[in-house]
């Protein structure tokens, strides 16, 4: 189709026009670029500072996205900086920082002219590399801080003139985050790959209020490709691969995690400088769902829910080093209760977790161990409101397991929280299994082997205060044999069994429970809590009196008033019984 002459000349007059413009904008662009380069280079050199080079490449600015690029910022501190970081513990940290662009976007000039109202499309840092040198620990106290107090506040932020602010986007991207010891060249902490992105800020007034500010925003998304720091102490270093986290979905998802020891078993409480529990812990996936972000902001963490997926924790206690007596571990129903924050969680769950936990005790140099594998631990009912507390919350906790990674275990636990007298319950079953398996925890802490017979099943209830268990055990076991060992060694490095005491155990004990012809023997179990330890070994040295118990001669400790299938009927009320007669029985003793 050919053109006629009129429409030529409208084309070619318009084209002149658009590309007209185009030279103008592009030096607009242009003219403003420099401008804005000088201005911000002006600005720069009156900033007195005799700790940092503060440097760009160049300023952008496009008129037609009303946006500004600043490239190749760096904020360097000075040689003589470092060194007085270096050298001195009270020197504040300083920052060393690469950026290779800044872009804002879509601001709105005459808003903003007008003063009391900023409206920014975007805020973008692109690819930052940050370092913060500072001298000895991340955590650390410095004699210049006030009080604890955090600088930024509620108050501190949103005191200004500025009656209401809007960034509809915001973005940091952080390829490299590290603080380093300058002190010792450690790199204490390290991240890689963070990435930050905030959608529709917005600060404002609320309606008829011009006294204070309400910070909204719709949508916060951090991820990163691993982090790894040094925990207060220098004892642990905590290291993770990706994180992802959304506040608009409430999730937070971490794909693994470790947690490392500084020492090896044999040095951890040494260095510590008392007996203390050495954890080591991996986990696969992590995932929080359900989070209100927003009650963060009032000292609360509400979520749905917590999985862990494959967590493994090997525990160790280093029994040949002195405890501190002035230390009193909290119970743990106790310890949820007194968190400083509020805190409703409606479950966790643990799948295909592993735990071993081991103790080494005087004149041993092995460790004895109890292991838990393929455990499926559930938790309901965490929650410290006031008001929960007061009607009754308990957290409920079952756990299954195969014991010693062969046999089946079940234990389930009522944990009133902020019970005044700490009361709590727990009951539990465990299948059959060869007493040989019990062989690793038995030897190392007790000097005896299981040399054969079975565990046919065990049942226990248990109840508990802070100062004092009551519970009865039902251990039903066959053809048992036990061999005393000596705690010397011979040549060779085995170890010898005592034929003397090996005799006199195996004529003392009860070989059979049921024995032949007679009625099951049912323990009653007791403990008097130690004050100076936790929680599971209050657990622990209960389940331990009961299988004690059912294994020595004399009567004094079994429960012949009920059959195993009336006590189950009606065990917490005999449990009652049973624990107020100790109390009594302990007056009586105290009394001569």
């Amino acid at each position: 189709m050919t053109l006629s002459r009129n429409r030529k000349r409208w084309l070619i007059f318009i084209g002149s026009i658009l590309l007209l413009l185009i030279i103008l904008i592009l030096f607009a662009n242009s003219f403003l670029s420099k401008k804005a380069d000088a201005m911000l280079r002006i600005e720069l050199s009156k900033m007195d500072s005799t700790e940092y080079v503060i440097d760009f490449e160049k300023v952008r600015v496009n008129i037609f996205s009303r946006s500004v690029k600043i490239f190749d910022v760096s904020v360097k501190p000075t040689d003589a900086t470092l060194e007085n970081v270096k050298s001195s513990q009270l020197a504040m940290p300083v920052l060393d920082l690469k950026l290779e662009q800044i872009k804002v976007s879509s601001v709105s000039v005459m808003k903003a002219l007008r003063g009391e109202e900023f409206d920014i499309g975007g805020i973008s840092l692109r690819k930052a590399d940050i370092s913060i040198y500072g001298h000895g620990e991340l955590f650390k106290k410095n004699a210049h801080q006030d009080g604890g107090k955090s600088i930024f506040s509620s108050d501190t932020v949103v005191e200004t003139g500025i009656k209401e602010a809007r960034l509809n986007s915001f973005k940091l991207d952080i390829s490299r985050l590290c603080y380093v010891d300058l002190s010792k060249g450690d790199t204490l902490l390290e991240t890689k790959d963070l990435n930050i992105t905030v959608s529709d800020l917005w600060l404002h007034q609320p309606e008829n209020d011009t006294s204070s500010h309400v910070l909204e925003v719709d949508d916060i998304e951090i991820a990163l490709s691993s982090h790894s720091m040094e925990l207060p102490g220098g004892f642990y270093r905590l290291e993770t691969s990706s994180l992802e986290m959304s506040y608009k979905d409430g999730e937070f998802s971490l794909d693994s995690l470790k947690l490392i020891p500084a020492y090896p078993k044999g040095r951890f409480s040494k260095a510590f400088g008392k007996q203390t529990d050495r954890f080591e812990v991996t986990a696969g996936n992590i995932f929080i769902g359900g989070i209100v972000f927003d009650s963060l902001m009032n000292k609360k963490l509400i979520a749905d829910e917590i999985r862990l997926s494959s967590p493994r924790a090997d525990i160790c206690r280093d029994k040949r080093v002195a405890r501190d007596m002035s230390i009193f571990p909290k119970l743990f129903q106790t310890s949820v209760a007194q968190l400083p924050i509020q805190v409703y969680v409606k479950s966790v769950n643990a799948s295909k977790a592993y735990v071993n936990y081991q103790e080494i005790v005087k004149d041993s140099d092995q460790a004895g161990s109890v292991v838990l594998d393929q455990l499926v631990l559930n938790i309901k009912g965490m929650c410290n409101y006031p008001d929960s507390i007061k009607n009754g919350q308990a957290l409920l906790v079952e756990a299954n397991a195969l014991l010693m990674g062969k046999s089946s275990f079940k234990i389930y636990l009522n944990l009133p929280i902020g019970n005044h007298a700490e009361y709590f319950t727990f009951h539990g079953h465990a299948d059959a299994f060869p007493a040989s398996n019990l062989n690793s925890l038995i030897q190392p802490l007790a000097a005896i082997e299981a040399t054969g017979g079975s565990v046919n099943s065990v049942d226990f209830y248990a109840m508990a205060m802070n100062d004092t268990t009551a519970g009865r055990i039902d251990f039903k076991y066959s053809d048992l044999e036990v061999a005393v060992l000596k705690k010397k060694k011979n040549e060779e490095g085995l170890v010898k069994e005592n034929k003397f005491y090996s005799f006199a155990a195996q004529t003392a004990i009860h070989k059979n429970n049921p024995s032949h012809g007679k009625e099951v023997r049912i323990a009653r179990m007791s403990f008097v809590r130690d004050p100076n330890k936790g929680f599971f070994n209050y657990i622990w040295k209960t389940l331990q009196h009961g299988l004690i118990t059912t294994l020595t001669p004399g009567k004094k400790h079994l429960a012949t008033d009920e059959s195993w299938p009336e006590f189950k009927n009606n065990w917490r009320k005999t449990l009652l019984n049973d624990w107020k007669d100790l109390q009594v029985h302990d007056k009586k003793k105290k009394s001569k």
